[in-house]
């Protein structure tokens, strides 16, 4: 349901087993079905449910609102936004790379605020959110007009990146308990060079089998859904 971080619940981030990375899905199940009481929904309903849905929610939830509300506006907006590309994406990207050192100097706790998020007595960083989300919204966007303005992208490029694309939601469903799995399944040392192969070549040949599967899966729920809304509709008219 969603609802793990719920902070009205009290439920201290439960998370599915020992898959700990889904606590995210509150957040995101939170923020996609706000953008569809907005978008197929009149105002006079909407923005109540959604001001009662936040409420429950609580203040984490709201708190990152805006940063994917950033990438709502990032992708409908992407044709109509310019800037200085080459510059941009290479000041930007530098940003992006830097933020793991970036971040031990901005403050960590939120000027004593507390957001609790996760599985443990967490405080998110909204700061370091805050500075991450920008510097990759200018750097999509300059890499944007980098690649298809300047350079272009060939089709058989442009399948590549698709189907590297279609990999990440996998990857973040399977990484962690496929970690835990192998490193306990591993015969070598935890430090050694081939453990570290073995664990990373076998989680990434895992995705790439799991990723089609994943895909048809959600190419079968999405058509049962629209069938039955057609036939709702249609029986409805």
């Amino acid at each position: 349901m969603f609802l793990n971080e719920f902070q009205v619940f009290g439920f201290d981030g439960i998370s599915p087993g020992t898959n700990n990375p889904f606590w995210s899905l509150s957040f995101e199940g939170t923020y996609y079905l706000i953008a569809g009481l907005a978008l197929f929904s009149r105002r006079i309903f909407w923005i109540p449910a959604t001001l009662l849905l936040l409420a429950l929610a609580g203040r984490t939830i709201i708190a990152l609102l805006p940063v994917w509300a950033m990438g709502y506006a990032l992708y409908h907006a992407r044709l109509r936004l310019a800037l200085a590309a080459r510059g941009v994406f290479l000041g930007s990207a530098v940003l992006v790379l830097a933020l793991p050192t970036i971040a031990r100097h901005l403050p960590g706790d939120n000027f004593g605020a507390q957001f609790p998020w996760g599985r443990g007595p967490y405080n998110r960083n909204l700061v370091q959110d805050y500075v991450t989300a920008a510097a990759l919204s200018l750097n999509l966007i300059a890499a944007r007009q980098v690649l298809t303005d300047s350079i272009g992208i060939h089709a058989r490029i442009k399948a590549i990146i698709e189907w590297a694309g279609s990999l990440t939601f996998p990857l973040y469903c399977i990484h962690y308990p496929a970690i835990c799995l192998l490193v306990a399944m591993s015969p070598w040392p935890n430090t050694s060079g081939i453990h570290l192969a073995f664990v990373g070549l076998t989680i990434a040949a895992l995705i790439v089998v799991v990723t089609p599967v994943c895909e048809g899966l959600k190419r079968t729920i999405r058509g049962g859904l629209a069938r039955g809304v057609n036939g709702w509709t249609g029986s409805s008219n």
